[in-house]
């Protein structure tokens, strides 16, 4: 029996098939500054550095509509076209509110731990480019992924995507 999907099922797998496609080329830089209130404030660049979605006409409207679906940790992110004049394809993703999802930040005995856990997904993201500094509320004591330098981690693989990180902090 050959099942055929319709409507929206078809449209999101067919928006994921070309965004997966896409980031294969894709450059990300951003920060994650956490707060000891749990608040978030994120900033995330995605950049088409090889121009596969400028190719295939794909605009950051359309980067929009597949991050919101695939990504659910971050509440409200707000995503606009920085795009350089002639230049590659180049997405902002902000946003100021608590993590969601199963991204966790939580205030323990004397410590601040951020954790993102392993999904035991098969992806592995170890060619994207990539440069995200994730800021904590205090000094950074233990990081699973990264380089520790004071207060942040300086994560330079996207493969904690699927396989997790985990960054302890010490209060005050």
């Amino acid at each position: 029996m050959v099942m055929r999907l319709r409507g929206l099922p078809c449209f999101v797998a067919a928006v994921v098939a070309v965004v997966m496609c896409v980031l294969a080329g894709c450059k990300i830089e951003g920060t994650v500054d956490l707060q000891a209130d749990g608040r978030a404030k994120i900033t995330l660049t995605f950049e088409d550095s090889d121009d596969t979605m400028g190719k295939i006409h794909q605009t950051c409207e359309n980067f929009r509509v597949a991050f919101e679906a695939n990504v659910k940790f971050i509440k409200n992110p707000k995503v606009e076209d920085i795009t350089p004049p002639g230049g590659h394809v180049k997405c902002k993703v902000t946003s100021n509110e608590p993590l969601d999802g199963k991204m966790r930040f939580t205030e323990e005995e004397g410590t601040y731990r951020f954790v993102y856990p392993d999904l035991h997904d098969s992806e592995y993201y170890s060619d994207f480019r990539t440069r995200i500094i994730v800021s904590m509320p205090g000094p950074v004591i233990k990081a699973t992924k990264g380089r520790i330098e004071g207060n942040k981690v300086i994560v330079n693989t996207f493969n904690f995507f699927t396989r997790g990180i985990s960054i302890t902090a010490r209060k005050g």
